[in-house]
């Protein structure tokens, strides 16, 4: 099995965990024309985050030390220290490389082998899609537990990022998240801009505060 269908099979079983797509053989074509518009604006809001984050994290082919967290990274932020491979990122990234695999029978840790054979782009795209699914789940966890509801998709993308970026740790952002979930949009901005998150990633933090600022302005009083 080569890496595209392993990613594909994995994109499957994400989506077929879902309820929707339990139910879709016994719906009417009504409810599957929504399944289906869900499942497109899911795509689309996933692309557009996806090239952000992407962006944002820049991409690094061998393993380095994070500098804000201090944690072993690779690819496009994926974090070793606390997200190692799983056994099917292992499968793919160790033991699909003949010399990779070599390199552990010898004993070497992934990270030293991942130092001595750096990591391909279709590989580093395998890790981010599952992360960036990772953190959707994550960030879909912390919303359905403070009961928010009917995020703009601007701002969905912008907690999506930083889900990515901060993981679970996202729901220590109290009342930031308590603004979000009365809509006060000015309130959640300035959540952001008063957190350490702010501080250490400069750039990033700026450009999705200014979101939250331009979606604050918008808004009819």
């Amino acid at each position: 099995m080569n890496l595209a269908e392993i990613l594909k099979n994995f994109l499957d079983k994400f989506y077929g965990d879902s309820e929707e797509s339990t139910e879709e053989k016994v719906i009417s074509s009504t409810q599957r024309a929504k399944l289906m518009y869900k499942d497109t604006k899911l795509n689309r809001l996933m692309g557009e985050v996806a090239s952000k984050i992407k962006e944002h994290e820049g991409f690094r082919a061998y393993p380095y030390e994070d500098s804000v967290y201090k944690k072993v990274t690779i690819g496009y932020g994926r974090n070793l220290d606390d997200v190692p491979l799983d056994k099917e990122e292992y499968k793919v990234i160790i033991e699909g490389n003949p010399y990779r695999k070599a390199l552990r029978d010898k004993g070497l840790s992934v990270v030293e082998i991942l130092k001595k054979i750096t990591l391909s782009g279709t590989e580093a795209d395998f890790l981010f899609r599952k992360d960036l699914l990772r953190a959707k789940k994550t960030l879909d966890r912390i919303f359905k537990r403070r009961g928010i509801k009917d995020v703009p998709d601007d701002i969905y993308k912008v907690f999506w990022n930083m889900a990515y970026n901060l993981g679970y740790k996202l729901d220590k952002f109290d009342d930031t998240l308590k603004a979000l979930k009365r809509k006060d949009y000015k309130a959640v901005a300035r959540g952001m801009y008063n957190s350490l998150w702010r501080k250490q990633t400069g750039n990033r933090a700026k450009e999705l505060i200014n979101i939250v600022l331009a979606k604050a302005n918008s808004r009819k009083l």
